[in-house]
């Protein structure tokens, strides 16, 4: 082989290499470095390390992870390991959700879960979890099960990685006896959801492109009275796409990678192609 066929070989190698670096850094992120700049959620953090739910969540490229304070994550610590496993999954949203996006939902809504593609989850929506909007305009969680009580609430955005990963404060464990959370059971049972998506390897899994959230933290919410919910309505993990806006980045006490960054980051990976070619 000659020298300039070399030269171009290695030339060609690196800029792949380059290339395939640069797209790796737009999606990947770490849920146990993120929560670590956060001491509230050291407990919690330790527990999604502990029983590899860490490790699943950085798989995905579309998350949204609802996180409870130590006073909270307490709750898990007393419970056997695989009740505690599947309580965590249980808080893995397989899509991103903001603020603004699960308050614009209007309605009660089931949400598929990481618990859903563990192959644990059994009947009655097991594997989801039903969202609804007071009328104070405060969102509240509970399990996806029918005639369930919604015994947690959204507090605050914690982090926010737009189109992939959003992190939100919930006041108590989904589905927790130890709630601090004003507590009612929906009017009707959820309706069933459709077949959960499959589990996909890293490779094979697509960003669906959602509406980053404007996050604004919502009041304490006033006990409710049950007439504050309706039917929760199924919803698979893409669903609820929405046109992004430009307040859309000023998402939780942290910011993704916003299209400035990702410009930003194409100037620099051709600067570096134009190095590599001289």
């Amino acid at each position: 082989m000659s020298s300039s066929s070399s030269s171009s070989y290695s030339t060609s190698t690196l800029t792949l290499l380059l290339f395939f670096l640069f797209i790796s850094s737009l999606h990947a992120f770490n849920i146990t470095e993120i929560l670590q700049e956060h001491s509230e959620f050291s407990t919690f953090n330790d527990l999604l390390s502990k029983y590899k739910v860490a490790g699943q969540i950085n798989r995905r490229k579309t998350i949204t992870v609802l996180a409870v304070d130590n006073g909270a994550a307490s709750y898990l610590s007393n419970l056997s390991e695989d009740e505690a496993k599947a309580k965590l999954s249980l808080h893995v949203i397989l899509d991103y959700y903001g603020i603004r996006k699960l308050v614009g939902l209007k309605k009660s809504t089931l949400l598929t879960t990481l618990y859903q593609t563990s192959g644990e989850a059994g009947g009655d929506n097991e594997g989801f979890i039903n969202v609804t909007v007071l009328r104070s305009g405060d969102v509240a969680f509970g399990p996806g099960a029918p005639d369930s009580v919604l015994n947690s609430n959204l507090m605050k955005s914690v982090y926010s990685q737009p189109y992939d990963l959003s992190v939100l404060q919930v006041s108590s464990v989904i589905g927790s006896s130890n709630s601090t959370a004003p507590s009612f059971a929906p009017l009707s049972a959820p309706t069933r959801a459709p077949p959960p998506p499959e589990a996909e390897a890293p490779a094979n899994e697509e960003s669906p492109v959602e509406a980053p959230s404007e996050e604004t933290s919502p009041s304490d919410a006033p006990a409710p009275s049950p007439d504050d919910s309706s039917a929760p309505e199924a919803s698979s993990p893409t669903d609820d796409d929405s046109p992004p806006a430009a307040d859309d980045y000023e998402e939780g006490s942290a910011s993704g990678a916003a299209p400035g960054v990702t410009s930003f980051m194409v100037t620099v990976f051709w600067a570096l192609l134009m190095l590599v070619v001289r």
